[in-house]
């Protein structure tokens, strides 16, 4: 609700600003316990925050945080409702919030589990948080699978064969670039205008198995962020995924060949299996871009890898 432009009284800025009775003018400087401190301006000045203080400085005003915050380093794990809080925000108020992520910053995870930007909870009704992205957005890449280690047996005398101390694994799903988990009035969405890159995290490759050998390599680690995701283990070496690509297989003739990294929002390869070169592992799904998309306008697209839903 807004304080009218015209007719303005105590009652009014009470109605919209909170405060006991009897109504007092003094109740009402910008950073007390009524205004808060980033209140802006109404087209009619703005409140002050000691000395002389105007009634018609609250003429269209609205009870508000307002704040604009630019990410000019790279950052890990941001969670929005985290940000508002220590920038101030009282939990309770609408918000008025422009997040800016400036060109060759990239906020990315480091878990899978964990996106690259949480929103995590409801913002109050009549909130407005508008997010410009002229970086990147980029979830944890998923690790590569593990290729089998194993000994030989040679306890049957002239016979010997190879005995499977840890088995080879599937590739590991990335993680996701943005989660939006809580709600928002539809006439309130966050507005994202993305003009950089947002991208899940890529899935590992799945790791190679050896019928013979006594190790076989592990796949490659998912395209990912600023944290490299692990390759896969195994006692012949894997490669990482980084943010510049996705980790990368081996072929190690004799071995089984494990699978490479997925890129952004990419499947990771399978592995195979030595002899007979048969698929003997999967690798992981790419993570989303968005996971609840429902709680945005997407004014501006931008270059997106991974699903939306």
């Amino acid at each position: 609700m807004t304080v009218p432009i015209t007719n303005v009284g105590l009652s009014a800025i009470q109605t919209n600003f909170g405060g006991a009775n009897p109504i007092a003018l003094s109740e009402y400087y910008r950073g007390g316990a009524n205004v808060p401190a980033s209140q802006g301006n109404g087209g009619y000045g703005v409140v002050a925050a000691s000395g002389p203080l105007s009634v018609g400085t609250f003429r269209n005003q609205e009870k508000v945080f307002t704040t604009a915050y630019t990410i000019s380093v790279d950052t890990t794990n941001l969670n929005l409702i985290t940000l508002l809080t220590s920038l101030g925000w009282d939990g309770i108020v609408p918000v008025r919030m422009d997040v800016t992520i400036n060109s060759g910053i990239v906020v990315s995870s480091n878990n899978t589990a964990i996106p690259a930007l949480a929103i995590g909870s409801a913002l109050p009704s009549g909130s407005i948080v508008r997010i410009y992205n002229y970086g990147y957005i980029i979830g944890m890449g998923g690790a590569g699978g593990n290729g089998n280690t194993g000994h030989i047996d040679t306890s049957g005398g002239k016979y010997s064969w190879m005995i499977m101390d840890t088995p080879y694994t599937d590739g590991l799903p990335g993680g996701p670039a943005i989660v939006y988990s809580g709600t928002l009035p539809a006439a309130s969405p966050i507005q994202l205008f993305n003009y950089g890159t947002i991208g899940g995290g890529g899935g590992g490759g799945g790791g190679a198995y050896s019928v013979v050998q006594v190790s076989s390599p592990g796949g490659g680690g998912g395209q990912t962020g600023r944290t490299n995701s692990a390759g896969g283990g195994g006692n012949f070496g894997s490669y990482p995924g980084t943010f510049a690509g996705a980790g990368p297989g081996l072929v190690p003739g004799g071995h089984g060949n494990s699978g490479p990294g997925g890129g952004w929002g990419g499947y990771g390869g399978g592995g195979s299996a030595w002899p007979g070169d048969w698929t003997a592992t999967n690798g992981g799904a790419g993570g989303a871009a968005i996971v609840g998309v429902a709680g945005f306008t997407v004014s501006v697209v931008g270059t997106r890898y991974g699903s939306v839903s």
